[in-house]
């Protein structure tokens, strides 16, 4: 434009006419509206390259989006399937406890039952021997045995 100016001002000096002066005033207007009109151009060029920065920006945060709501749903299925496992392993530690108690209540009863026959053997023991001469044969004592139906 600064080419275009100077020749303009040239024509103009170089020639004192009125043809001269109209022609460098009609380019002189061609050449602002030229300008004017690669001015918008490159405007609008800019905002479509923007506009295509924001479009794509927008569809990188949607696909953003996408992985992020399936990654949160991946973990929603993970927490519910450790809470399942959690809750059935609950459930045989519960199980596993009542399965403990009521062992412990026969080994208990059992224990009872064994402490019974220990007193029923403890009270026959001196009953039981054999040998003339036992010193734990209280029946010679008493005198209901005699030592002669043990040979």
């Amino acid at each position: 434009m600064e080419m275009d100016l100077i020749q303009l001002i040239g024509i103009m000096l170089g020639s004192n006419s009125i043809v001269g002066i109209v022609v460098a005033i009609i380019t002189i207007k061609y050449q602002k509206k030229k300008v004017q009109g690669e001015a918008h151009s490159a405007q609008y060029e800019g905002m479509k390259v923007e506009q295509d920065t924001y479009q794509e920006l927008i569809l990188d945060l949607k696909g953003a989006w996408k992985e992020q709501k399936e990654y949160i749903e991946e973990l929603h299925e993970d927490r519910r399937n450790l809470r399942r496992e959690k809750d059935e392993q609950k459930k045989q530690i519960d199980d596993l406890e009542d399965k403990i108690e009521k062992q412990q209540t026969q080994i208990s009863r059992q224990q009872t039952e064994i402490d019974d026959l220990k007193r029923i053997v403890n009270t026959f023991k001196p009953l039981i021997c054999s040998q003339v001469g036992c010193n734990t044969r209280q029946s010679d004592i008493i005198g209901l045995i005699s030592d002669d139906s043990f040979d």
